[in-house]
């Protein structure tokens, strides 16, 4: 294991356990070698669709989003 994932796991431990448990379930999420399902493919298909509309979430969106998570 790299000293930055032990580094992040140390960090996380820390975090309350329904916390580390939907990171866990993100982390999982991208390292999944499983095919997308059809609904997996369904909402990536509307994310794009609303991109290319113009549909977005605002940049100090996403910074709130993170600084309310202490991300």
């Amino acid at each position: 294991m790299t000293e930055l994932m032990t580094k992040a796991l140390e960090t996380l431990r820390k975090l309350p356990d329904e916390r580390q448990d939907e990171l866990a379930a993100f982390l999982l999420t991208l390292v999944d070698d499983e095919p997308l399902t059809e609904a997996d493919k369904a909402a990536i298909a509307e994310a794009e669709a609303e991109l290319a509309r113009g549909e977005h979430v605002p940049p100090e969106t996403i910074r709130a989003f993170w600084a309310k998570h202490s991300l």
